[in-house]
């Protein structure tokens, strides 16, 4: 297992401003690993997801421009 660990500074910025208390949460964390049989996976949390569970800013940055840049991100080398 490998840990990729993202962080883009002004949308962690706006997030800690109001709400520190997820500061455990950050950076955005992937997980790319390999299975038994050589089948590579990437995991991740859904950050949009998550944001709507926490709310207000939280929500609207992680559902919002961090969802993006992850997507874009890892549209490369994932297949749906």
């Amino acid at each position: 297992v490998k840990i990729v660990q993202l962080c883009h500074p002004e949308h962690a910025a706006k997030v800690l401003k109001t709400d520190r208390y997820v500061s455990s949460l950050m950076p955005c964390t992937i997980a790319v690993w390999e299975d038994d049989a050589g089948q590579v996976f990437i995991s991740k949390m859904n950050t949009g997801l998550m944001g709507k569970l926490f709310g207000g800013t939280i929500a609207e940055v992680m559902g919002g421009a961090v969802a993006r840049d992850e997507h874009e991100i890892l549209k490369p080398v994932v297949t749906p």
